[in-house]
């Protein structure tokens, strides 16, 4: 059915559920397997065929491929984005595929905001890239929903702008040449 429907989109998740009807004629052929209420499939694991990962489907059955859940990159970044948790996904590299870090960003000072599922409060951790770059400090795995702030530093930007401003204007004064 995967197959006729177009295939999963960009934002298919890992998990694929099967609602099987209650009062649907079952075929002959289908063995095995809880046949009845809700099963949930690796979409892995069906994509590549195996047996325990390819139910038998009956009139009246649903078959829902569920949204990937996110992580949000914004801040100081080329393209600030939500990108799908297909895979495990570190910090570095979402930052990576969002991109990379603009000019002046604070990269000892990466800000994840942590939303634990239920009640509790929200955490945030403070993350050094630099030192994650140089093998000093562990790539922080991302949960769902984490967010990803890349600050931007107003002193370097302060700075920045003005050797900016200021080297053109100084490239441009006249200049006399005493031989």
């Amino acid at each position: 059915l995967l197959t006729f429907s177009g295939g999963p989109t960009e934002r298919a998740g890992r998990t694929i559920q099967v609602a099987h009807a209650e009062n649907s004629q079952r075929c002959e052929a289908s063995s095995g397997g809880d046949e009845t209420g809700l099963n949930a499939y690796d979409l892995s694991d069906v994509l590549a065929g195996r047996d325990q990962a390819n139910p038998f489907v009956r009139p009246g059955d649903v078959v829902s491929v569920l949204e990937a859940d996110q992580v949000f990159v914004v801040g100081n970044v080329i393209r600030p984005s939500s990108i799908p948790l297909k895979e495990t996904l570190t910090i570095s590299r979402a930052i990576a595929m969002s991109g990379g870090v603009l000019p002046y960003s604070k990269k000892d000072r990466i800000r994840i905001i942590r939303q634990p599922p239920g009640n509790a409060p929200k955490q945030e951790l403070i993350v050094d890239l630099k030192a994650i770059e140089k093998k000093h400090a562990d790539d922080i795995i991302l949960q769902a929903n984490d967010i990803i702030d890349v600050p931007v530093s107003g002193g370097k930007r302060f700075l920045g702008n003005l050797v900016g401003s200021v080297g053109p204007a100084v490239t441009q004064m006249p200049v006399r040449v005493i031989p």
